[in-house]
């Protein structure tokens, strides 16, 4: 991380040279380019560039139209600093141009201001003749709580049968910040609307969740029913989950999801889901079933079935919620590993279930032995993932360390390391010599991870370290830097090594 450090120090100081003085200067160039890249480099400031809002504010009055839509913008990303030019934005909302006018209430929004200039100027634009421009007011009023609630749900309400998915996606966050206010309204929209309107009232009732006892009562009356829990409300956003509209079913059951381990009285329903005939449908019960974690413990056969689906994507999906439901997946995959098709799959999700697969770790260290088996590299860094038994796996990969004609004697050697097999020191020290700089980094490593006090370990490790900063490979670069970081002095003699780290390009990630 020393090189990382360094650069982003190179970083600061870059930006620290950029005097305030000539950023002022650049927004007042009679250049466009010069000062549409000042006010891109204004609004990366942020808040900390308040100093520049009335620099910003001059180019409101630009004659080029795309220098007003930067400065616009600009202002949103300086928030409250940028209070002053509130009312020349204000001014913008009585123009004709509809980017101007929809860029200044977003950054508006950011900006905040007197809620009674801003209602007054606000409002009218609910009736605008542009729906885009309708929507953006009904989301400022709703933004800064101003008056004019009921009207802005009234338009955000209608925007979801707009056509335009654009104009249906920009309603729906603004309907879910409305909670239970626009609960009503949504259930109208579920009983009567379009397919369309319907999957974005789904979308926005999902994202509301079951945040509070009054919300989820709230949510629950809008879905047709009045229990104040899960068990009540979800069976209605089950029976969406197979409405004739795939984009319904799509948004019914991501919302299932939403709930997580609360939605594991439908886990039926989500398994039904995972054989439905668009692919979308398919991979939102996957992750929604993930999402249950432990409580989807009964669909493991279900999923598991999954991974022969003809999309890819479903396969993938359908294996990281197999990892997410945790131990009780555990034989299900153990037994996967045996699969031509699917045993790759299967040990790489053990892996990254790390410890709690530790019980299929008996039969990963026993895939090593198989001359047909699954790749060694992978069965050893699986096993150092997940703490394999040593009294099973320690003679295996000792192995295989040994072996001269496997291609995972690195990996074993790490593996070794990893467990904190003592056992295993005297193999280690063997091929310390060795002429693969891959095995004698992983010996190095391990030796030192086990007992990193030991002298002539580290005599014998920091070399190898050292000699690993050169390697192509990143991430090794970077676990080498680390380890010699934690010797302190005892790795003096890697400074220069260290230092060339810093001017070589390649190596900037270590």
């Amino acid at each position: 991380m020393v090189a990382a450090a360094a650069s982003l120090c190179l970083c600061s100081l870059a930006k620290a040279q950029k005097s305030a003085a000539d950023l002022v200067a650049r927004l007042a160039s009679v250049s466009t380019d010069e000062q549409l890249s000042a006010l891109d480099d204004v609004a990366q400031l942020g808040a900390s560039g308040a100093e520049y809002a009335p620099a910003v504010a001059k180019l409101l009055g630009s004659s080029d139209l795309a220098v007003r839509l930067e400065a616009v913008v600009t202002l949103g990303e300086l928030g409250s600093a940028a209070k002053a030019a509130v009312p020349e934005l204000l001014k913008l909302l009585q123009g004709n141009e509809l980017l101007l006018k929809h860029e200044a209430l977003s950054s508006l929004r950011k900006i905040r201001g007197q809620p009674e200039s801003l209602a007054k100027a606000v409002l009218p634009l609910l009736g605008d003749d542009d729906r885009m421009i309708r929507v953006e007011a009904a989301a400022t009023v709703v933004a800064l709580d101003l008056a004019g609630r009921k009207e802005a749900l009234a338009t955000l309400v209608e925007a979801l049968k707009d056509g335009r998915a654009s104009i249906r996606a920009g309603a729906v966050p603004w309907l879910t910040q409305l909670g239970a206010d626009a609960v009503p309204a949504l259930q109208v929209v579920l009983k009567s609307g379009g397919a369309a309107a319907q999957a974005s009232a789904v979308e926005a009732l999902g994202n509301m969740g079951p945040d509070s006892a009054a919300l989820l009562s709230s949510v629950a009356d809008a879905l047709g029913d009045i229990a104040a829990n899960p068990k009540d409300t979800l069976p209605v956003l089950a029976k969406l989950s197979q409405h004739e509209s795939p984009a319904v079913r799509v948004a019914a059951v991501e919302a299932i999801g939403a709930y997580g381990r609360a939605a594991s009285g439908v886990v039926a329903t989500l398994q039904k889901s995972l054989s439905d005939g668009d692919v979308m449908v398919r991979l939102a019960a996957c992750d929604a079933l993930g999402a249950l974690g432990p409580e989807a413990k009964s669909a493991i056969g279900s999923l598991s079935g999954a991974l022969s689906d003809a999309e890819g994507a479903v396969t993938l999906r359908a294996a990281e919620a197999l990892g997410k439901i945790g131990p009780a997946a555990v034989p299900e995959l153990e037994k996967l590993l045996d699969d031509d098709h699917y045993g790759t799959l299967a040990l790489q999700t053990l892996e990254l279930m790390g410890p709690v697969a530790r019980p299929a770790s008996v039969a990963i260290a026993k895939q090593l032995e198989k001359a047909d088996g699954l790749p060694q590299r992978n069965l050893c860094l699986a096993l150092a993932a997940m703490g394999a038994d040593l009294k099973v796996a320690g003679p295996i990969l000792k192995k295989v360390l040994n072996d001269p004609q496997s291609d995972a004697r690195a990996a074993a050697a790490y593996t070794l390391g990893r467990l904190g097999d003592r056992s295993a020191i005297k193999d280690l020290t063997n091929v310390i010599e060795d002429e693969d700089p891959m095995l004698r980094l992983a010996a190095a490593w391990s030796l030192l991870h086990m007992d990193p006090g030991d002298e002539e370990y580290v005599k014998i490790a920091v070399p190898r370290l050292t000699e690993a900063l050169s390697l192509p490979n990143p991430q090794i670069r970077l676990e080498a830097a680390r380890t010699l970081a934690g010797l302190g002095a005892r790795a003096s003699s890697s400074v220069p090594a260290l230092v060339k780290c810093l001017t070589n390009d390649d190596s900037r990630s270590v």
